[in-house]
C-alpha cells in the first residue's frame, strides 16, 4: 500500500512539474531563423500579399567530383539542378525572381 501511495505521489509531482516546464520552453523556443521555417507570404509595399510561384526543376548537371564518401576508392559525382522562383504581389504585380538550386551525390566508389 505504501509503494502504491509513493508512486501516485511521484506521478502527481511529475505532472505538476511538467506544467511549469512546457510553457517556459514554448516561450523560449527557436526563432524562425533557427529552424528554416519561412512565413507563408510577405507583405508588399502596397499592402497586398507576395505569392511565390515555383518553376519546374531543370535537368541534373554534373558539377564536380569528390572523394567517395562511402567507400575507400573511387569518386562521387556531385550534380546540381536549378529552378526559378518568382515572388509577385497579388495586388500591384510588383515582384522579383531568384534562382534556387539543389544537389545530389552519385556514388562511383568501391572497396
Amino acid at each position: 500500500m505504501a509503494v502504491k501511495r509513493a508512486s501516485s505521489l511521484l506521478l502527481a509531482l511529475v505532472l505538476m512539474m511538467s506544467l511549469f516546464v512546457l510553457p517556459a520552453y514554448a516561450e523560449e523556443g527557436p526563432s524562425n531563423d533557427d529552424t528554416g521555417i519561412q512565413p507563408r507570404y510577405e507583405i508588399c509595399g502596397c499592402g497586398g500579399a507576395m505569392i511565390n510561384r515555383y518553376g519546374s526543376w531543370g535537368v541534373w548537371l554534373n558539377d564536380h567530383q569528390e572523394k567517395c564518401a562511402h567507400y575507400h576508392y573511387g569518386t562521387d559525382m556531385i550534380q546540381i539542378r536549378y529552378r526559378t522562383v518568382t515572388v509577385k504581389c497579388q495586388s500591384c504585380g510588383q515582384g522579383y525572381s531568384y534562382q534556387q538550386s539543389e544537389t545530389q551525390r552519385i556514388c562511383h566508389g568501391y572497396n
